[in-house]
């Protein structure tokens, strides 16, 4: 459970290729994975601000309050703010285009944006 408000819930098939996922963000500025079958959580990753949109690729992304979109990779511990997609507020929606290489942001700025991953560049 969030000790707060949640945000945004995505479901993840075949998280680690055996275990489905629900990803959940709150505002308590904590992402949590969280096993869909035993409701067990798996990891939890803490961000310097309100989770908004939540998806996994090769990476964990999470869109927040500021607009900020941050990556982070779970194995490694490591996480960093890659983009500042929508500079006129929140990040509403997120999608990771995990066979193309890119994800798609929304916010509330009336704005749908698509990012390259390797770049990490609005194209």
């Amino acid at each position: 459970m969030h000790n707060g408000v949640i945000h945004c819930l995505k479901f993840i098939s075949k998280f680690d290729q055996n275990t489905d996922v629900i990803l959940s963000g709150g505002t308590d500025n904590v992402v949590k994975i969280t096993n869909s079958i035993t409701m067990e959580e798996i990891k939890q990753v803490i961000v310097d601000g309100c989770p908004r949109s939540v998806d996994y690729g090769r990476y964990l992304l999470i869109g927040l309050r500021n607009g900020s979109i941050v990556e982070c990779d779970i194995q490694k511990g490591v996480r960093e703010t890659i983009a500042h997609s929508h500079h006129d507020g929140e990040v509403w929606g997120l999608c990771v285009i995990e066979s193309q290489g890119k994800y798609v942001t929304s916010g509330d700025d009336n704005k749908i944006l698509m990012f390259d991953m390797e770049t990490k560049r609005c194209i």
